[in-house]
């Protein structure tokens, strides 16, 4: 029996810095990057009881001793390294190498409002999903093949293969195989320190993507490793085109990454507002006050000039906070019924619920496939994902696919 999986977060606050709450981390505004922060850790203690933290000293001054989230356990074992600010993804795989048990590692942009299954839970490996924006990472590819910096193994042999680009989102990123995990981590700080020298002609933002990403991608192919995704479908449209939809939480969606430019979009930024506000108006009305100490807070003018301060201490705006907590509660509990009401209704009536008949293909029909057949007896010849590809003339996703769901 596999060990309780871990679920940890990563948040690094480069010292000596002006106030350290005056971060907005790429967001819009610094109170709506730590209200991501409070949302991600909040919805992930709700769900799974246990959230531990890895930061570095000032980190923990922030989340911890300012914003009160509860994390059950808090490793200010970030202090010990050094890094250039650019390379943001570091400190995550820092994190990563630490690890000694079956982890998750979450974003702290990422908000889930269900329980990952257990075959995710369980498995090897696991990331958020596949990306195959093949035109992304060969421009990024292409840049530093240019520039001559050093690759390793796995790597040199993806671009001899010519096969298209893909690499993993670590939006959710871990599993069970530590071993994996230590020759990761490894090998991406080997990228690093041996490219250093040529830092100044490279994109260090776009090269994260490469030695957290597109490495894992390499190395589980090298290996021969599958990875269990959240989302089984590749993306391929790195824009990630409607996952940010707060608009249907929590009954239609289920999982926010708000990655990329979707920390920039003011009415993005106030529906996550609105939804910490909604669901922990505790913790809201502390990041607003903690922000405006420092003058930074722009957030507040959405809702007109409150005293925040005034709000987070009144004891009779705590009982008016509840009562309102009270009454959306009980407002949800009927729309629950009436929408269950309305199905039961349609039912009766002939309807039916779900996808068109036929609209999906089920697993086993994958499976009765000629060419999934083909994959099946290649692989149980020993051959590995990228000879498997070859061989039936499919990608390594599909391999990889097969893999996963005959295992």
């Amino acid at each position: 029996m596999k060990n309780k999986i871990k679920i940890i977060q990563t948040l690094y606050i480069h010292p000596g810095e002006d106030d350290p709450i005056k971060n907005s981390m790429g967001f819009l505004a610094s109170e709506v990057n730590w209200m991501s922060w409070a949302l991600s850790c909040l919805q992930l203690k709700k769900l799974y009881g246990e959230v531990e933290l890895y930061t570095n000293t000032t980190g923990k001054e922030v989340l911890i001793d300012r914003l009160n989230l509860p994390y059950t356990k808090v490793h200010t074992v970030l202090d010990e390294i050094k890094y250039e600010k650019q390379l943001w993804a570091f400190p995550k795989v820092y994190t990563y190498s630490l690890q000694q048990q079956p982890f998750i590692h979450i974003d702290g942009d990422v908000f889930m409002w269900e329980k990952m299954n257990h075959k995710l839970l369980n498995a090897d490996l696991i990331a958020q999903n596949i990306e195959t924006d093949n035109g992304f990472y060969t421009k990024i590819m292409a840049r530093l093949i240019e520039s001559d910096i050093w690759f390793n193994e796995s790597i040199k042999q993806q671009i001899k293969s010519k096969a298209e680009y893909a690499a993993y989102n670590a939006g959710i990123f871990g599993g069970n195989d530590i071993a994996f995990f230590k020759e990761y981590t490894e090998q991406a700080f080997k990228l690093i320190t041996k490219n250093r020298d040529r830092f100044n002609e490279m994109d260090l933002g776009k090269f994260n993507m490469i030695y957290e990403q597109y490495l894992f991608y390499c190395l589980a192919l090298q290996f021969d490793k599958p990875v269990e995704c959240y989302f089984p479908e590749s993306v391929i449209d790195i824009s990630y085109k409607g996952f940010a939809n707060f608009l249907e939480v929590p009954y239609k969606t289920k999982f926010i990454h708000m990655l990329g430019d979707y920390k920039r979009i003011e009415d993005v930024c106030v529906m996550l507002a609105k939804r910490l506000r909604q669901d922990y108006p505790e913790y809201y009305y502390r990041i607003i006050a903690e922000c405006k100490k420092t003058s930074t807070s722009q957030l507040f003018v959405y809702y007109g000039a409150y005293n925040f301060n005034a709000q987070l201490e009144n004891p009779i705006w705590k009982m008016i906070s509840s009562v309102m907590s009270s009454l959306y509660e009980m407002e949800l509990q009927n729309i629950k019924e009436r929408t269950t009401i309305g199905r039961m209704v349609y039912v009766q009536n002939g309807g039916i619920l779900g996808r068109p008949s036929g609209s999906n293909e089920s697993e086993l029909k994958f499976l009765q496939k000629e060419s999934s057949q083909q994959i099946i007896k290649s692989l149980k010849k020993g051959l590995t994902i990228r000879e498997v590809s070859k061989v039936v003339n499919v990608s390594t996703k599909t391999v990889m696919k097969v893999k996963a769901l005959i295992a």
